[in-house]
């Protein structure tokens, strides 16, 4: 198989299990509280990754726990708010409001880095921003799942 054509499958592949997840944890959900899920979730993820530090052979610095504090805690705020919000919101809506964080990002990161964002940037987080207001009409409604699961989109970006 060409390089480029694995990389198609893989790319798709990510697409399927990521977009399936929604579904998934918004039926896990009906049966435990979204703080418990996450924290049965990371608990889980440490317990396998402790000891793969150590078989890796790495060093944390005052500066990298600093850093790595930092971001788990915008990453730990986005899996809260989001599976706070599916509770609230469809699995469907959930995973379109957080896929805003790549608009979010391509506007967060100019302004992090001092410089304006480029038009097409300012023109794609539009576009994402109409197609939330297309996904949210007066029939459904912005609803406080979706407010949450905008925070999580927030949270992903930064």
């Amino acid at each position: 198989m060409k390089l480029k054509s694995k990389a198609y499958v893989n790319l798709l592949l990510v697409v399927i299990f990521w977009g399936l997840t929604f579904p998934v944890q918004k039926n896990i959900l009906e049966g435990l509280s979204p703080v418990f899920y996450n924290a049965l979730r990371f608990s889980i993820a440490l317990l396998v990754l402790i000891p793969l530090r150590k078989k890796l052979g790495l060093k944390i610095t005052n500066k990298s726990l600093t850093q790595g504090l930092i971001l788990g805690l915008f990453l730990s705020g986005g899996y809260v708010f989001q599976t706070w919000g599916l509770v609230y919101t469809t699995a469907s809506k959930s995973a379109f409001i957080t896929s805003l964080y790549v608009g979010l990002v391509a506007i967060i990161g100019p302004v992090v880095d001092r410089r304006i964002p480029s038009r097409y940037q300012i023109l794609a987080l539009g576009v994402s921003l109409i197609g939330l207001y297309f996904l949210t009409t007066p029939e459904t409604g912005f609803n406080f799942g979706d407010l949450l699961t905008a925070l999580c989109a927030v949270s992903f970006a930064l």
